[in-house]
C-alpha cells in the first residue's frame, strides 16, 4: 500500500511541473480558454430569470503598456510589446483589437487575453483599442496609438547569373526585388544599349518585378555582355553580375516583290528586263556573287536568271500566254557557334517569291466589278473603324495585284487574288478631307477606285495613339517600348554648353528652387530615350532630362551621387566607374553589418547560438523531472520483482 501512494505522488509531481512548465512559457494560451468557458457558463446562468442593473458611471480602462510613443527595434526583431492593463471595476473578460494605421486594416479583433500579456504589433503606426466586461456586462474601451520605427534595410535582388538571346529576336528578362521596407527602388545596369532596364510592376508593396529588355537584335550586337545590375533605395543597394550571351544566327535573304508583269509580242513594251533586288544580312545583295537564283516558270522555261538576278526576255508570237514565275534567292550558309541554340543549322537559307507574267499581242485593262463601300462620298468620325472591299477581274486572264493608298501613300498590297479587304482608321486628331483609293493593275494596265472621305475631328484624351490598318483587319494600338540610357555629366544651368528649350530651362529652374539650389549649384543632365516598339509617337520629357546638384569636378570622394567618367554612381561615390557600392550579397563585412552579409542593414539576422536554458529555474525543474522519472521507473520495476516474488510463492505452497 505504502508503495502505491509513493507511486501516485511521483506522478503527481511529475504531472505539476509539465504543467506549470506549460504556463510559465504560454500563459495567454492557457487562460484564454478558461475566459472563454466560463464566459460561457456565467451567461448561460445570468441569462435565465435574472436582471442585473448597475449603474456604469465611473468605468475606466487604463492602458499602461504600450503608451504614445515610439519604440524601436532591430531589423529582423520581432515585434512584441507587453499589454499593461488596469480597471476600477471588477473585469471578467478583457480583449484587444490592433489597427495598423498605414495600412488602414486591422490586424487582431476584439482577441480575449489576461493583463500582462506580450502582444505582437505592427511596424509604423499602430493603435490599441482595450475592451473591458465587467461582472455585471458592463463595458469600457480605451485607445492608445503608438510607432514602431526599424531602421532602413537594404533592398534584396533575385536574379539568375545569365542567359542568352538569338540574333533577329527582342530580349526580355524579368527578376525581382524585395524591399520590407517599402521604399520606391530605383534599377540600373552598368552599360545601356542595347539592353536597359526599367521597372515592370508591383505586386505588393513589399516585392516588385523588374525587366531587362532590348529592342530587335541585330548583327552588330552579337557577343557577351557582362551587366551589373543594381537596385537602390537612395540609402543601400544590392547588386548582381548578369551574363547576356547574344547568339549570331543566319539571317534569311530579303527579296524585293516583282509584282504581276504585263508585255507585248511587238511594238512598245516588248521586253521583259526586270534584275531582283536581294538583300543578305552576311552576303550582301544581288551583285555580291555570293548568292545563288532558281527560276520556275510554267509551261515551259520561256528565259533563265542570271548569276546577278537578271532577266531579259523578248517574246514572239509563239509566247503567248500567262506564265506564272517563282524565283528563290539562296545565301552561302552559315557555321556559327550555337546555331542549334537558335534552331538553325550550318546549311544555307532560301526566300523565294511569284509573280505572273502575261505575254498579249491586244492587252486590256483590268475591272473593278464591285466594291464596298457603295457610298464613294462618306461623313465619318476620325476614330471610326472602316472597312473597305474590291472585287476585280481581268479580261485577258491575267490575276491583277490590287494596291491600297490613304492619302496617296502605300499602306497595302495583295497578289493572287480577286478580292481584297482592307481596314483602317484614322485615330484621334485628324479631320478635314481625305482618300482610299484601291488600284488594280496587270503590270501594263490599271484601274481604280476612289473613297472621297470628310473627317469629324475626335480629340485624343492625351496624346495620338495612330492605327495602323490592312487587309484582314487592322492592328491594336501602337505602344510606345522606352529604353533610356544613363544620364550624362551634370550640367550647370548658365553655363552649360549643351542648348536646352525654354521650357526645359523653366522647368530646371523651377525645381532648382524647389530642392533650395541656387544658380551655382543649379544643374541638368540628360540622356538618350529609344522607342523600342518605333511607334513614332512623341514620348515623356521629363525621361530625358532631370534637375541635379552640380559640381565643378565630380568624383568618387565629393559626397554626392554624381555622374562622371562615363558612368553614373548608385549611391554617393560608389557603383558606376567608383568602387562597387556595399551590398548584403557582396560576402564582406561592412556597412555595419554584424556578420558577414547579416544584421545592420541586411533583412537576414545573423545566426545566434541559442543557450540551453533561456528562463530562471527551467533547468532545475528539467532535473527534478529527470530525478523523478528515473524513481518512477525503479519503483516499476521494484513493484513488478515483488508481484513476481508472491506468484512464486504463492505456487510453492500449491
Amino acid at each position: 500500500m505504502l508503495k502505491k501512494r509513493w507511486l501516485f505522488i511521483c506522478i503527481f509531481i511529475l504531472i505539476f511541473n509539465i504543467v506549470w512548465l506549460i504556463i510559465y512559457n504560454h500563459p495567454a494560451s492557457i487562460v484564454t480558454p478558461f475566459i472563454i468557458i466560463k464566459n460561457f457558463i456565467f451567461a448561460s446562468v445570468t441569462s435565465v430569470g435574472k436582471i442585473f442593473i448597475t449603474i456604469s458611471g465611473g468605468f475606466e480602462v487604463n492602458i499602461h503598456s504600450p503608451v504614445n510613443t515610439t519604440y524601436n527595434f532591430n531589423i529582423g526583431d520581432s515585434y512584441l510589446l507587453s499589454l499593461n492593463v488596469s480597471s476600477n471595476r471588477q473585469i471578467s473578460d478583457w480583449q484587444y483589437t490592433l489597427e495598423d494605421l498605414r495600412h488602414n486594416k486591422i490586424v487582431y479583433d476584439r482577441i480575449l487575453f489576461i493583463p500582462n500579456i506580450t502582444i505582437d504589433v505592427v511596424r509604423w503606426s499602430n493603435k490599441l483599442t482595450v475592451y473591458a466586461n465587467d461582472t455585471y456586462n458592463f463595458q469600457g474601451n480605451n485607445s492608445v496609438i503608438f510607432y514602431v520605427n526599424v531602421p532602413n534595410s537594404a533592398p534584396v535582388m533575385q536574379i539568375g547569373e545569365g542567359t542568352h538571346i538569338c540574333e533577329g529576336k527582342y530580349f526580355l528578362y524579368v527578376f525581382n526585388v524585395t524591399d520590407v521596407d517599402e521604399n520606391s527602388v530605383s534599377p540600373s545596369l552598368s552599360s545601356y544599349n542595347p539592353f536597359f532596364v526599367s521597372n515592370q510592376n508591383s505586386i505588393n508593396l513589399t516585392f516588385s518585378n523588374f525587366e531587362i529588355f532590348s529592342g530587335v537584335l541585330q548583327k552588330k550586337d552579337i557577343g557577351v555582355y557582362y551587366e551589373n545590375v543594381s537596385v537602390d533605395d537612395g540609402q543601400y543597394a544590392d547588386n548582381r553580375m548578369f551574363n547576356i550571351s547574344v547568339l549570331a544566327i543566319n539571317n534569311i535573304p530579303v527579296v524585293e516583290n516583282i509584282g504581276v508583269q504585263t508585255i507585248w509580242v511587238s511594238g512598245e513594251n516588248n521586253l521583259f528586263y526586270k534584275q531582283l533586288s536581294v538583300q543578305d544580312t552576311e552576303d550582301g545583295n544581288q551583285n555580291s556573287g555570293n548568292l545563288t537564283f532558281n527560276i520556275s516558270i510554267s509551261g515551259r522555261q520561256i528565259f533563265n536568271i542570271s548569276r546577278n538576278a537578271t532577266m531579259l526576255f523578248s517574246p514572239t508570237s509563239g509566247d503567248l500566254g500567262i506564265y506564272n514565275i517563282i524565283i528563290c534567292a539562296s545565301d552561302l550558309g552559315a557555321s556559327y557557334p550555337n546555331l542549334t541554340e537558335c534552331g538553325q543549322d550550318e546549311r544555307n537559307l532560301s526566300s523565294c517569291i511569284n509573280f505572273s507574267l502575261t505575254i498579249t499581242d491586244a492587252n486590256r485593262a483590268p475591272q473593278i466589278l464591285s466594291y464596298y463601300p457603295l457610298n464613294l462620298g462618306l461623313n465619318i468620325n476620325s476614330t471610326d473603324y472602316l472597312n473597305f472591299n474590291a472585287t476585280y477581274y481581268d479580261p485577258d486572264l491575267t490575276i491583277p495585284d490590287l494596291y491600297w493608298y490613304v492619302d496617296d501613300v502605300l499602306k497595302n498590297y495583295v497578289s493572287g487574288s480577286n478580292s481584297a479587304w482592307f481596314n483602317w482608321s484614322f485615330g484621334c486628331g485628324v479631320s478635314g478631307n481625305h482618300t482610299i483609293r484601291a488600284v488594280a493593275t496587270d503590270g501594263n494596265l490599271s484601274t481604280f477606285i476612289q473613297w472621297n472621305l470628310s473627317i469629324n475631328l475626335v480629340s485624343c484624351p492625351q496624346q495620338p495613339t495612330p492605327f495602323v490598318g490592312g487587309e484582314g483587319g487592322g492592328k491594336a494600338p501602337c505602344k510606345p517600348k522606352p529604353g533610356c540610357e544613363n544620364w550624362q555629366t551634370c550640367q550647370n544651368t548658365k553655363r552649360s554648353s549643351i542648348s536646352i528649350s525654354k521650357e526645359d530651362f523653366e522647368f530646371i529652374e523651377a525645381s532648382c528652387s524647389l530642392n533650395m539650389y541656387d544658380e551655382r549649384f543649379c544643374g541638368f543632365q540628360i540622356r538618350k530615350c529609344y522607342d523600342l516598339n518605333y511607334c513614332n509617337i512623341t514620348g515623356n520629357r521629363s525621361e530625358e532630362i532631370r534637375v541635379c546638384y552640380y559640381t565643378e569636378e565630380p568624383n568618387c570622394n565629393d559626397g554626392i551621387t554624381n555622374c562622371h567618367d562615363g558612368a553614373c554612381e548608385i549611391l554617393a561615390d560608389c557603383g558606376g566607374s567608383c568602387k562597387p557600392c556595399p551590398t548584403c550579397s557582396d560576402k564582406i563585412k561592412n556597412q555595419n553589418e554584424d556578420g558577414t552579409d547579416c544584421g545592420g542593414p541586411c533583412p537576414v539576422k545573423c545566426p545566434v547560438e541559442k543557450p540551453l536554458v533561456q528562463k530562471p529555474f527551467m533547468l532545475m525543474y528539467i532535473l527534478i523531472g529527470l530525478i523523478l522519472l528515473i524513481l518512477l521507473v525503479i519503483i516499476i520495476i521494484r513493484i513488478s520483482r515483488i508481484i513476481k516474488y508472491k506468484r512464486e510463492i504463492s505456487s510453492f505452497w500449491r
